[in-house]
């Protein structure tokens, strides 16, 4: 094996997403190593307890039923909720430790405006979510336990109506992996997956949102919509119901140039691929004078995406930048949230403007560190 190959395996970066990613699971065995200490079952009910924190629990019924109730819970709720079947789920675990963090980088060969998070499942001996299909790209591996997954990839979408969560009503599994500890598969969109707990489990999964063209386009024009980009025209109607062919055109037209105007489209669309998972709030701090031997820390889940040209979105705002300017800002929006960030006097002269405006946002504050 070479530098260049993924998580102990005998495959490249390269090969990967040519022939898995967006197309066929694959499995890693042995893709990470002490998966077992990044979090206690203790951890993860804490989680469930804390308002601040995104979780959900699914527990079977007396019929068997799989139920779903969103957090927090009570402890009182908890308790009952652990003496059923159940299956608890963690979001957002990589805004919350360096270590769920290092696993969001471990995959950064994916690029991170697709990221979405890093979630956990905690469940008893003999417990699933059912059949289902995701509509994101997902690396799955095995924390605590063992899971068995059961894989279909071209399966038929219908649900069960009898379930609250989308489970998949016929499931003809073509193959299964037992999941150990550090073990690792990958699961494209589209593609039915079934885990099964054989002991208590802890699994982990890293998911990246699937763009797809209906959401895109469809927040595009209504952006556009925002800034009144479409004509108030009136156009003559043979009645106040009647739309005229005139009418058509006339938005055709205007759909189709602004879609083939790359200017408006492409800084559209960096703004939208540097959008936050949740916005992220000001902190009302004054600006400093100067940020030059300031130690700062960036919020956990800032996003940005750049394009050939030399812009850079951040936080869905726009800057022009030089190679030297985009290097430098690099250097911060790179560097672990979880740890502070001296900026230098080169970076202090070259993007004062820049990080007033990430200030303001409060995409970077003071660290307390």
């Amino acid at each position: 094996m070479n530098e260049n190959t993924l998580f102990n395996s005998n495959i490249t970066k390269e090969e990967f997403l040519k022939t898995f990613w967006n197309k066929r699971p694959y499995l890693f065995k042995n893709a990470f190593q002490n998966t077992e200490d990044l979090a206690s079952a203790e951890d993860l009910l804490d989680l469930a307890l804390d308002e601040s924190c995104e979780t959900r629990m699914v527990y079977k019924d007396q019929n068997s039923k799989r139920r779903l109730v969103h957090g927090p819970f009570s402890e009182e709720e908890l308790h009952e909720y652990l003496k059923k079947s159940f299956a608890l789920i963690g979001h957002n675990l990589n805004t919350l430790s360096p270590e769920f963090y290092e696993f969001q980088k471990a995959v950064d060969f994916i690029p991170g405006w697709e990221f979405d998070d890093v979630m956990s499942v905690y469940s008893n001996d003999d417990m699933s979510l059912g059949a289902h299909i995701d509509n994101y790209n997902v690396f799955i591996f095995q924390g605590l336990g063992k899971r068995r997954w059961e894989i279909q990839e071209s399966p038929n979408t219908e649900w069960r109506e009898d379930e609250e969560l989308k489970v998949l009503k016929e499931f003809d599994p073509d193959y299964e992996w037992i999941l150990n500890p550090g073990d690792m598969i990958y699961v494209p969109p589209g593609v039915a997956h079934h885990g099964t707990s054989l002991s208590e489990s802890i699994s982990y999964s890293i998911g990246f949102k699937s763009l797809e063209t209906s959401d895109v386009l469809g927040s595009f024009f209504t952006e556009l919509d925002d800034v009144g980009f479409f004509s108030n025209n009136s156009f003559n109607s043979k009645t106040s119901s009647d739309v005229p062919e005139e009418a058509f055109k006339f938005f055709r037209e205007q759909a189709q140039n602004f879609i083939n105007d790359e200017k408006v489209f492409n800084k559209w669309l960096l703004k939208k691929l540097s959008a936050p998972k949740y916005p992220i709030e000001p902190s009302g701090d004054p600006i400093p004078e100067s940020f030059e031997g300031m130690s700062i820390e960036k919020d956990v889940q800032l996003k940005y995406a750049f394009a050939p040209t030399g812009e850079i979105a951040v936080n869905r705002k726009l800057y022009k930048l030089t190679d030297k300017q985009r290097n430098l800002l690099l250097q911060i929006l790179d560097a672990n949230p979880f740890g502070p960030i001296t900026i230098s006097a080169e970076q202090e002269s070259e993007l004062k403007d820049v990080l007033k405006a990430l200030w303001c946002e409060g995409a970077i504050f003071e660290s307390a560190l």
